[in-house]
């Protein structure tokens, strides 16, 4: 069966989180023991954190996997109003 365009960009999604996970690790590995950790801790952990799973940071991976499958399906009907400044002559209803 094929992939769906949407399944396929969620999956790329998921994909680059996981990576941007090791990273975290990686940097975390790396700085153990160094003297430097509270640089990281404050700097470029809680970045990735953001980055990956952040609700407030717009361009968050699980803010972007949300806004895709929201533009993916179509909104139902009674959320749409019946009269619209910018779309006077709308013909959807």
């Amino acid at each position: 069966m094929e992939e769906s365009t949407l399944d396929r960009r969620m999956r790329l999604l998921d994909e680059a989180r996981e990576h941007m996970l090791q990273a975290k690790k990686l940097v975390e590995d790396a700085l153990h023991m160094s003297g430097m950790e509270l640089w990281a801790e404050r700097g470029i952990l809680p970045a990735i954190d953001a980055w990956t799973d952040g609700v407030e940071e717009h361009s968050s991976i699980a803010n972007l996997k949300r806004e895709l499958e929201y533009k993916s399906g179509s909104d139902p009907i009674w959320t749409r109003p019946l009269v619209s400044v910018k779309h006077i002559n709308r013909r959807d209803i």
